[in-house]
């Protein structure tokens, strides 16, 4: 008896879930990728002789806020930083993956404004040192969005880094970074 009743409410709970599915609204897509300038702004433990470098991203984003005003998408996010000549023989080496909140504001006119902030983590290569290193990352950014058409936008964003390297046989790392980056971006 006790068996029929806990079948009865998974197939209650399976025709309800049903019922709300086909109510539900499909949830937009959005994929981007980047490519930028990066400059270190402070850094103390890691000090690269040249603070300029490159910044290169990949987004693939589910878009939880979707109004002609205004959107709101939250991505995952792939990236790489480089920074020739680190302290060592080699370069600065960053690969950024974690996740990416962007709001969008005044979406339907052409020029749009656009804010994110990222929870990232990096995996730091350092020439001269053995081994890597994982940090933690937050990013804060701003900037124009111009729509290119229906489903296209141009996004060029100015973040501010912060990275937190508590590994390689320092206490602990810091590095801020400034990036300019122009990121095409595309719903599916």
């Amino acid at each position: 008896m006790e068996h029929l009743k806990f079948r009865g409410v998974i197939v209650a709970c399976l025709l309800a879930m049903t019922c709300l599915a086909s109510f539900g609204q499909d949830v937009g897509k959005v994929m981007g990728i980047e490519a930028g300038y990066g400059f270190i702004a402070s850094s103390s433990d890691l000090a690269p002789q040249s603070p300029n470098g490159l910044v290169l991203g990949l987004r693939y984003g589910y878009l939880i806020l979707d109004r002609p005003s205004m959107s709101a998408l939250l991505s995952l996010a792939l990236g790489y930083d480089d920074f020739p000549q680190g302290s060592g023989s080699g370069n600065l080496r960053t690969f950024v993956y974690g996740l990416e909140y962007e709001h969008t504001l005044f979406r339907s006119s052409p020029l749009a404004l656009s804010i994110e902030y990222g929870l990232l983590f990096d995996l730091v290569l350092e020439g001269g040192r053995q081994g890597y290193a994982y940090g933690n990352h937050t990013r804060l950014g701003l900037g124009p969005d111009f729509r290119l058409g229906e489903k296209d936008d141009l996004v060029t964003l100015l973040d501010y880094n912060a990275l937190d390297l508590p590994f390689f046989e320092l206490s602990s790392a810091r590095l801020t970074s400034i990036t300019l980056a122009l990121r095409y971006q595309r719903r599916l």
